[in-house]
Parts: C-alpha cells; sequence; structure tokens
C-alpha cells in the first residue's frame, strides 16, 4: 500500500463524517489560523474563551473551528444591535431630557402660543394703521391715497403672517431667512403724502 502523502497527514481525516454528509478534518494551529484569517495568539484567546476546543491528538477541527467562529461572528454581531440600541436608546432619552429642561426654563415656546402670540400683535398692529389716514390729512384725496398703502400692507403682512405660520408648523424656515435689501419706491414716486 502507497504512503499518503505529508501534506495528507497533517489534516488527518476521521472515518466519522460530520453531519453525516462530510468527513471532519483536524488541523494544525497554523493551518488552522491560515483558513480563518486570524493570528495565532487571537486563535488562543478565542480557544479559551471556549470558541474552539482543542482534539485529543493535539490537533483542532475543521468542522469544530467553522462553528465556532460563526458562533462567535453572531455573537459580535448581536452584541453591536444591542450597543446600538442602547445608544440609541441612551440618546433619545438624552434629548427628551434636554427638551423638557429648556421647556422649564421658558427656552422653548410651543409653536400654538408662538402662532397666537404673532397672530395678536399684528392684529393690534393693523387696528392701529386703520386710523393712519385719519391722522395724517382731513383731506379725503390723501386718506384714500394713504388707504390704499395701508392696505397693500396689510395684504402683505397678512401673507407673510400666513406662510410663516405654515412653515412653523411644518417645520419649513423659509420664511425665516434674511429678507434681501430691497426697500421699496423712495422719493418722488410716493403717491401724495407730501401734504400739497
Amino acid at each position: 500500500m502507497a504512503k499518503e502523502p505529508k501534506e495528507r497527514t497533517r489534516a488527518k481525516r476521521h472515518s466519522v463524517a460530520v453531519g453525516g454528509a462530510f468527513p471532519d478534518l483536524h488541523m494544525t494551529l497554523p493551518e488552522a489560523c491560515a483558513y480563518i484569517g486570524i493570528g495565532d495568539r487571537r486563535f488562543h484567546d478565542m480557544a479559551r474563551e471556549g470558541w474552539f476546543k482543542k482534539e485529543a491528538d493535539g490537533n483542532w477541527s475543521l468542522y469544530g473551528i467553522v462553528q465556532g467562529y460563526q458562533s462567535f461572528l453572531k455573537s459580535q454581531t448581536k452584541q453591536v444591535r444591542e450597543q446600538t440600541g442602547k445608544a440609541t436608546l441612551e440618546k433619545m432619552r438624552s434629548k427628551q431630557v434636554e427638551l423638557r429642561m429648556a421647556k422649564d426654563e421658558k427656552e422653548l415656546v410651543p409653536v400654538d402660543l408662538a402662532v397666537a402670540l404673532v397672530q395678536v400683535a399684528v392684529g393690534e398692529t393693523m387696528a392701529r394703521l386703520d386710523s393712519l389716514p385719519a391722522r395724517c390729512t382731513r383731506d379725503l384725496d390723501e386718506r384714500d391715497a394713504i388707504k390704499e398703502q395701508v392696505d397693500a400692507i396689510r395684504k402683505e403682512v397678512a401673507e407673510f403672517v400666513a406662510k410663516s405660520v405654515h412653515d412653523l408648523q411644518t417645520g419649513d424656515d423659509t420664511s425665516f431667512a434674511e429678507p434681501e435689501d430691497d426697500p421699496g419706491p423712495v422719493g418722488g414716486e410716493e403717491p401724495g403724502l407730501s401734504g400739497e
């Protein structure tokens, strides 16, 4: 009978099939480390932790190494998921406490309250603007010209407030961007406000 090659003697075949389908191979430490791609120090650490078990012949079972390494990877994935979940939960709790403290210190105002305040302030301003034409002149033509301007301002402000309220409620902050430098008409183009 011919001798088995040297390489074959390192990885001995058992006559017992693992799981009934494949024979189990035994490997030396360097072969086992190379097979799963880790260093021998890490391999020994994992063996001490119980992931791999040395066989009676002093070698390592390929089946045991594969099963142990798969279990190790699953365990690591589970730990990462748990840590991520805990970190997310802790972050949410921290944010909740932060918001509660800001509310208690009056740094936060509910949107409904802010909207009501804006609406009251705009309403009061518009009511006072209604009396502006009569305060400025007794001339009815000039009053009408001033009233037209006040009405135009009222419409612009009402549109701005309506958009701002909508943006506040939906979380869009485009209404609150810095306004462009557009002073509008100045000087001679103003209608009949000179008192002539």
